[in-house]
């Protein structure tokens, strides 16, 4: 009896740590360059049966999703982590409180100005998934580097020259609404 006591008890702790590991939530994530602004776009991909958090939830209600920078190297972070069409909005009992959610796929971006030059971008996305019956929290870790061409500066003054015409001094202006013949 005590052999199989054993294995039978290994056996169930195994499935509980099994099952608490379980992440409903597959996320990944693209960096679209245009001109010197980034978007860090993130797709999460959520389990049958869950709904993900949006980022836009009062205090005290379940966890965002939210994004923290651990490096941020040739970039200026613009604006915070928004979440991408309408989530569903319902009444939660046990929050007592509306909350925003999304099921089946989500999109979060943030916005990123690269300031010329290398670039390195790193952090985690946080965020929570629930069903009836229980939420896991979920991480979603990235680190993106790159090169970003250094913006030219130019000079946009325009300097008018004084013309002198038989004694008197004119300002040359240039002509404006001019079609062509």
């Amino acid at each position: 009896m005590k052999k199989l006591l054993l294995p039978l008890v290994l056996l169930l702790l195994s499935l509980q740590v099994g099952a608490q590991m379980h992440n409903p939530v597959e996320m990944e994530h693209s960096f679209e360059v245009k001109d010197e602004v980034a978007t860090l776009k993130f797709d999460a991909f959520i389990e049958d049966g869950y709904h993900m958090y949006s980022t836009d939830l009062p205090s005290g209600g379940p966890q965002p999703t939210s994004i923290t920078f651990t490096v941020k190297e040739g970039v200026e972070i613009l604006g915070s982590l928004t979440a991408l069409g309408t989530p569903h909005t319902e009444y939660d009992d046990i929050f007592e409180m509306n909350v925003n959610y999304f099921e089946g796929e989500a999109t979060f971006v943030q916005n990123i100005k690269l300031l010329g030059g290398k670039y390195h971008l790193k952090g985690t996305v946080r965020y929570q998934s629930c069903r009836e019956g229980g939420c896991v929290p979920g991480t979603y870790q990235f680190d993106i580097t790159g090169d970003a061409p250094v913006a030219e500066t130019r000079s946009l003054t325009k300097v008018e020259e004084p013309v002198v015409v038989k004694g008197k001094e004119n300002t040359v202006k240039p002509v404006e609404n001019v079609k062509p013949v």
